[in-house]
C-alpha cells in the first residue's frame, strides 16, 4: 500500500500477487474449518443460517 502510494501503481501491482498467494492457505483451512464444523454440528448450521437471516433482515420461518 505504501509502495504503491509513493512511488505510483506500477510498483504496487508487483507485491500484489505476493500477498494474495499469502492469505490463500488461511483462506483455505478458515473454509475448511467451518465446512467441518457445520458439517459435524447440526445445531452450529441451524444458529449460523439464523444469524444469517438476522442480519440480512428476512424472517426466520
Amino acid at each position: 500500500m505504501a509502495a504503491g502510494l509513493s512511488r505510483g501503481p506500477r510498483t504496487a501491482v508487483i507485491p500484489a500477487p505476493g500477498c494474495a498467494l499469502g492469505i490463500l492457505p488461511y483462506m483455505l483451512a478458515a473454509i475448511t474449518g467451518l465446512a467441518a464444523l457445520l458439517h459435524t454440528s447440526a445445531a452450529a448450521f441451524v444458529a449460523l443460517g439464523i444469524k444469517l437471516a438476522f442480519v440480512q433482515g428476512n424472517s426466520v420461518s
